[in-house]
């Protein structure tokens, strides 16, 4: 959904520039789901807060009559080997999906040698360790907070 969403907000439109996309996801990494973030940080630029009531209320409306559509009769046949099959695939397709919302995410934030060293550091930690999610983010802003004076010094004078 993020790529999909990146394309036709950032490129054609041009309603989001790549840095508020990236800005959106990552506020939206704080609340149940980034796209919601995203639809309604898009929606607000264009229309105000009726824009982003809109566009909010158009990315979750359908998933929730989907869900309610679908979920009853799955449930019923759940122990039919197609159905579990069925859900099998849905499973992997989704793996899919949060893969490339990765890759979408990690060409728009890895943009240097530090920023790739956190996220190495931050990936290892995850694996190696299975540290949680939020103590990562912590410490990935705190050396990228820490470094970022020492790698441009000059950020905080006044021009």
């Amino acid at each position: 959904m993020l790529p999909l969403l990146k394309s036709e907000l950032v490129q054609p439109g041009h309603w989001l520039t790549a840095h508020d996309f990236l800005g959106a996801v990552a506020a939206g990494m704080i609340t149940p789901g980034p796209v919601m973030a995203v639809a309604t940080f898009a929606g607000y630029p264009v229309a105000g807060l009726p824009g982003a009531v809109i566009c909010t209320v158009a990315v979750f409306l359908p998933s929730f009559l989907l869900v309610r559509l679908v979920a009853p009769p799955l449930l019923r046949h759940r122990a039919r080997r197609s159905v579990q099959g069925f859900l099998k695939r849905v499973y992997g397709t989704a793996i899919g999906a949060i893969l490339g919302a990765a890759v979408l995410l990690g060409r728009a934030a890895i943009g240097d040698r530090l920023t790739a060293l956190i996220a190495a550091g931050d990936l290892g930690a995850l694996i190696g360790f299975g540290i949680g999610n939020a103590v990562l983010v912590g410490i990935a802003a705190t050396f990228g907070l820490a470094a970022f004076p020492l790698l441009y010094p000059g950020w905080m004078l006044a021009r």
